[in-house]
């Protein structure tokens, strides 16, 4: 079993990824979808509106622009010889389980019994890179199927516990990608108007220089909060005294 991390600013940076998610739904998904009311803190990110057993788990990139041309080579992560996009099992793989603990996310609890599923063979896994340029939906029955996933024990970059985590990947070809093109997601066909136009050297370094800016300030408003939190928790234990 591999070391849980946390992931850092990650709360901050999935309220935009939700948020441009509801507004593009019906474009990526079929239909409109909805903040998971029922369980904010263990539950899938996104649920369908017209029915709320169809989820959609969802987790924002590193790449900057293009995830399937990224020159820093995340579409390569896992070193396998093809293009492909990951999923860490250990937090995500059981929206896609039949049967899972309650709280997946600690799976040490006192009191974490097994429960069903009803949405495992519904729920959806989309990954979009950091500026919402491109996103890559994972069909459900892609997910399941055991021919089409690979799986991997891999360290990765921004994992600081130095421990191995486990990963399933897919194909770029048993994947659907979408491009965000003249305001709206657009399905990639071999129709080169579908795809994102190539973009500058400088234009890259841009993106990379506002993606450090922006994981920079969710640091500081989480290192602010959190330095609130204490203080108020600080204040009750001498009012309780």
């Amino acid at each position: 079993m591999s070391k849980r991390r946390k992931l850092k600013n990650e709360s901050y940076l999935d309220k935009e990824l939700k948020d441009f998610c509801i507004r593009h739904g019906v474009e990526l998904f079929g239909f409109e979808v909805r903040l998971n009311y029922d369980d904010i803190q263990y539950g899938i990110d996104l649920v369908a509106v017209h029915d709320p057993t169809i989820g959609i788990e969802l987790e924002r990139a590193g790449s900057v622009y293009s995830f399937w041309d990224d020159p820093e080579g995340y579409q390569y992560k896992m070193e396998y010889n093809f293009k492909h996009i990951n999923m860490e099992i250990d937090r995500k793989g059981h929206f896609f389980q039949e049967y899972h603990l309650k709280y997946p996310e600690d799976p040490e609890s006192d009191w974490n019994p097994v429960v069903h599923n009803p949405s495992f063979n519904k729920n959806l896994f989309f990954r979009i890179s950091f500026h919402f340029h491109q996103g890559i939906l994972v069909p459900n029955e892609v997910i399941r199927n055991s021919e089409k996933t690979n799986l991997r024990w891999k360290i990765v970059r921004n994992n600081y516990s130095n421990k191995e985590e486990h990963w399933a990947s897919w194909k770029k070809e048993d994947t659907i990608t979408f491009n965000y093109l003249n305001g709206k997601m657009v399905k990639e066909t071999d129709d080169a108007s579908t795809h994102l136009p190539p973009i500058s050297e400088d234009k890259f370094k841009f993106l990379q220089k506002e993606k450090r800016r922006i994981k920079a300030e969710a640091k500081k408003k989480e290192e602010a909060e959190k330095a609130k939190r204490a203080v108020e928790a600080y204040k009750l234990s001498k009012i309780k005294k």
